[in-house]
């Protein structure tokens, strides 16, 4: 979940998570969940990665550690910064 940013920011991914969370109104559960089922014959399998819709899903030790979008089309959001 490691992200390139300038490094004068003090926060880290799981506090951002966390905002996200509780200050987004995203239910993380429920986004790991879908990410299990989409991936759960993978797991069973041993799989170190899967590919499903454009995503691969990294899977160590039979935990699913990273996603990364293999379409191109995607291109990352740009949030402006308010004050």
């Amino acid at each position: 979940m490691r992200s390139k940013r300038p490094r004068q920011i003090p926060v880290t991914d799981h506090a951002v998570l966390r905002w996200i969370e509780r200050h987004g109104f995203v239910d993380v559960e429920a986004i790991r969940l879908q990410i299990f089922h989409e991936t759960r014959e993978a797991l069973r399998s041993g799989a170190s990665k899967i590919t499903l819709n454009g995503t691969e899903y990294r899977i160590e030790n039979g935990v699913v550690v990273t996603l990364i979008d293999k379409r191109k089309a995607c291109g990352t959001l740009k949030w402006p910064c308010k004050k």
